[in-house]
């Protein structure tokens, strides 16, 4: 199983991450989703001026996606989160190589990514 971490790890940028932090530098080519995990899988998501509506934002809402790439089905939850950067648009993602259920991909976020899930001081919860 491969686990990654999309978004803002200890400063402002969204990046690709591995367990412990570690940068994914082939991000396109890591996920199916490529850079439309930047904010595109979020709910709510309008475009690059959704800064502009922060209504559309509540931090913690969360979208669950699957995907098949190469014959491999993958999970991405991804949500708001401005546990880092407070600025609108600000998102995270959990991204796993297998076909999991919101509670199995927080389980394994837990496990994998303890101190990002530390920081939230909110719930994730699935809107759409």
């Amino acid at each position: 199983m491969v686990m990654y971490f999309f978004g803002c790890w200890d400063q402002p940028g969204h990046f690709l991450r591995g367990p412990g932090g570690t940068h994914v530098r082939d991000e396109v080519n890591a996920t199916p989703w490529g850079y439309r995990l930047d904010g595109q899988l979020c709910p709510g998501f309008v475009g690059p001026k959704a800064w502009q509506l922060p209504q559309v934002q509540p931090e913690g809402s969360a979208a669950l996606h699957h995907a098949v790439a190469n014959g491999t089905t993958w999970t991405a939850l991804a949500f708001w989160d401005r546990s880092v950067d407070p600025r609108m648009n600000s998102c995270g993602a959990f991204i796993v190589d297998q076909d999991r259920t919101f509670e199995e991909v927080t389980a394994l976020a837990h496990q994998h990514f303890p101190e990002v899930m530390a920081r939230f001081r909110f719930e994730i919860k699935v809107v759409a």
